[in-house]
């Protein structure tokens, strides 16, 4: 978050990003806030208000303004990008993301363990028996309750070997946004099926429940056949295919678990 700009509002956001004190639980303090400036979204940047929470309605039209480079256009979802029952904002609206942090093999908040076929815990071999602390510990370039990333000199697994970014379709994952919570659990295996009722209280504009739902919509998903992209700490883009080895995978999202794996 350097890149040279000298907007004062753009060097308080990267240095709470930096050194994760915002000191506003809520405020939109995201990776993707950050990065709005790289992008040619210096007034929208301007928009926000980052000493208030993130629904407040000072920071709806910030919140609410379609930025394309956070779209997939292969998502029939694409064409409305403005999401109802957004994180917590219930009575709005707000940006949907299909690209999202990577927590690596992270429970999602206080919902059961997404178990793939085969893995049973508390087997100690089963990557979904996770627990609760583990949203805290840095499983991943991101993680749950520090929006803080990890730092690429302390990626000990190469940066080529590390997924940083995933794909994911907004619409059922009631608590994924690009302002508020733009990220997701490798822990859920790629593209699996989102329960149908996750969507009930999104399409009612009410808060989803993230105990019931978080652990099945937050996982790498898209709209292409097969799979879905991630991107690699190195910049580099790869699709992985649904076949794709659970644990392989849960590897790959760690920073720093020196594990011998090999991209699919």
């Amino acid at each position: 978050f350097s890149g040279g700009i000298s907007n004062p509002e753009f060097a308080r956001c990267a240095e709470a990003l930096r050194n994760n004190t915002a000191g506003i639980p809520g405020a939109p303090y995201t990776w993707m806030t950050g990065i709005l400036p790289h992008l040619e979204q210096n007034d929208l940047f301007n928009r926000f208000r980052l000493d208030s929470v993130a629904w407040a309605s000072v920071n709806t039209v910030a919140t609410s303004t379609p930025v394309s480079a956070f779209i997939c256009p292969s998502d029939p979802d694409s064409s409305q990008p403005i999401m109802p029952g957004r994180c917590r904002m219930p009575s709005t609206r707000g940006h949907g993301t299909w690209y999202v942090g990577s927590m690596g093999p992270a429970r999602a908040t206080g919902s059961p363990p997404y178990c793939p076929a085969g893995s049973t815990p508390p087997a100690p071999n089963a990557w979904c028996d996770l627990s609760w602390n583990n949203q805290l510990l840095r499983d991943g370039i991101f993680s749950r309750n520090n929006w803080n990333p990890t730092r690429f000199a302390s990626v000990r697994d190469g940066l080529s070997a590390t997924i940083m970014l995933f794909e994911l379709t907004p619409r059922p994952a009631g608590h994924v946004s690009a302002f508020i919570h733009p990220m997701g659990s490798l822990m859920i295996p790629i593209n699996a099926p989102v329960p149908p009722d996750a969507l009930v209280a999104i399409e009612a504009n009410q808060h989803q429940d993230p105990f019931t739902f978080d652990g099945k919509t937050i996982g790498p998903r898209s709209g292409h056949p097969g799979g879905c992209s991630m991107t690699m700490c190195d910049g580099s883009v790869q699709f992985f295919p649904e076949t794709t080895d659970f644990k392989v995978i849960c590897q790959l999202g760690t920073p720093r678990g020196r594990e011998p794996v090999t991209l699919p």
